[in-house]
């Protein structure tokens, strides 16, 4: 994965001055994958779901997105050389892309992108090339999802996307650079609980206590969002201005304190509780008074949601309604007014 790209999309994106807002969360491990495109020529069309299987990655896919990326590299640092044999050994990889009907459209996107890099090549169009380079990385990434692989598809997107920054930027494209800078962040977690610790000393008594049990290895394992998706667009005109961001909280388990592995392989059913996916929407609208005044008026949560309530069983007393495992807080809306001054 090249760093550059990746690094271009998180920074970019979040200090485009007027364009969007976004927030990039501490970064989690995981290979969890999702996919997300923006809309318009240069950025794809949104693709349906892949449903993903245990098969490893076919070479042919993982080449057609290493050549196309050395393409655009090539093409960006203005070496062309290398670019008609790069081109040669993309049309041949693309040649064997599996016949796969799920892979259809990106196999569509790839022909399309290659037809169009030739012609762009050979006009010298170098605008056009590289953005029809990146388009073969884009259906590369779409691509992998349908397989298992060390790199979440989610990730290889992202290095997309900071290449589509990278594009615009350079043309000093504001349409486009707004277009690309508002789409999705996001976190992909998924944490494996591979080995359990243990000591001579403790696996000595009898029967020995289990240091790390089920309970412990749930909270790691599924006790987090698996993934979490953040929007933001910000608006200004003149005096007036607002920002609208949405946060995507994918499902949660609180597992059962008192279940052990013994007592499920027993036949004790545990009182997990599996908190559902939540969207959080939050909006606030601000306007100068002056140049130095600002009024603010918002809400966070403006929907009102909460998280899924306890069972019966896991509230035996009525004082605990919501479970501690909830990405958020249970709070409710919040309406807020704001006046700030500038020095």
């Amino acid at each position: 994965m090249k760093k550059s790209a990746l690094f271009a999309f998180l920074m970019t994106a979040c200090v485009l001055a007027g364009v969007a807002g976004c927030t990039r969360d501490k970064a989690t491990s995981g290979t969890t994958s999702v996919l997300a495109s923006t809309t318009g020529s240069s950025a794809g069309t949104t693709t349906p779901a892949i449903a993903p299987d245990s098969s490893p990655i076919p070479k042919s896919i993982n080449d057609v997105g290493t050549y196309g990326e050395d393409l655009y590299d090539e093409l960006k640092m203005g070496r062309s050389k290398r670019t008609k044999d790069l081109l040669d050994s993309l049309r041949a990889a693309a040649k064997e892309l599996p016949r796969d009907d799920r892979l259809k459209p990106q196999r569509a996107t790839v022909e399309s992108a290659i037809a169009s890099l030739g012609k762009a090549m050979t006009t010298r169009n170098h605008p056009a090339a590289l953005e029809a380079a990146n388009q073969t990385t884009l259906a590369s990434a779409q691509m992998t999802a349908s397989f298992s692989g060390p790199i979440p598809a989610g990730v290889l997107v992202l290095e997309y996307y900071g290449r589509e920054l990278e594009i615009w930027s350079a043309r000093k494209d504001v349409t486009r650079l707004k277009r690309t800078a508002a789409a999705l962040t996001a976190n992909w977690n998924n944490t494996d609980v591979t080995s359990v610790p243990s000591t001579p000393q403790l696996e000595a008594l009898s029967p020995p206590p289990v240091l790390f049990d089920r309970f412990n290895i749930l909270t790691f394992e599924e006790g987090t969002p698996d993934n979490k998706f953040t929007a933001q667009v910000n608006w200004n005109l003149d005096r007036f201005g607002a920002t609208l961001r949405g946060t995507r909280y994918g499902k949660v388990l609180s597992p059962d304190s008192a279940a052990t592995f013994a007592t499920v392989a027993a036949g004790t059913v545990p009182n997990d509780i599996e908190l559902g996916a939540k969207t959080l929407v939050d909006l606030e609208g601000r306007f100068d008074i002056t140049e130095s005044i600002r009024v603010a008026l918002g809400a966070e949560n403006l929907l009102d949601e909460y998280p899924d309530p306890n069972t019966a069983l896991a509230n035996p007393t009525g004082t605990t309604s919501f479970s501690n495992y909830s990405p958020f807080g249970r709070s409710g809306r919040f309406v807020y007014g704001r006046l700030s001054y500038k020095f």
